[in-house]
């Protein structure tokens, strides 16, 4: 299980996103439909993740987030800002080109106002599958060194999805 966990705020029309301690798939169902909400919603507006508190986050949480650089590339808004102090995630976020879609800077000033935490959301072992295959595919999307990155794992999700319907 994991210890991370994510909380959410919406201050004067900048939602916040702020990642604690590691983040790993099993909280990517909240995430991810939180997201669905938000970017249903045509009035949104910027959307900033804090990475300050975040000692870890995986792929999957990666490939949801991605979602918030395309939204606002199709929104024709600006890149979204994530801030991350940490040396090695900045590190991680360049690997998978996260640079390329993101404003990362190392620290912002910025009032989330009342944060309120995500609660785990239940989910049966073929939407997981279909969500961690859909994060993949979408980090995939960026550029080519992360589609040889990802190859394997897409094919091995893929073939177990075609199995499970």
């Amino acid at each position: 299980m994991s210890d991370g966990r994510i909380e959410v705020a919406e201050r004067d029309g900048v939602h916040v996103v702020r990642l604690v301690g590691d983040i790993r798939f099993t909280i990517s169902h909240a995430l991810n439909q939180w997201l669905d909400q938000v970017l249903a919603d045509p009035d949104t507006g910027q959307i900033l993740i804090d990475m300050t508190p975040t000692t870890a986050i995986d792929s999957t949480n990666l490939g949801v987030l991605a979602r918030i650089a395309r939204h606002a590339r199709e929104q024709g808004q600006p890149a979204p800002v994530i801030v991350v102090p940490d040396p090695s995630l900045i590190e991680l976020l360049r690997c998978i080109c996260f640079d390329q879609l993101f404003t990362l800077l190392d620290s912002a000033d910025y009032s989330a106002g009342r944060l309120t935490e995500l609660l785990p959301v239940e989910a049966d072992e073929a939407s997981t599958l279909a969500l961690v295959l859909e994060a993949h595919q979408r980090l995939s999307a960026i550029d080519q060194r992360n589609r040889d990155s990802f190859e394997e794992l897409i094919s091995l999700l893929t073939q177990q999805a075609q199995n499970t319907d």
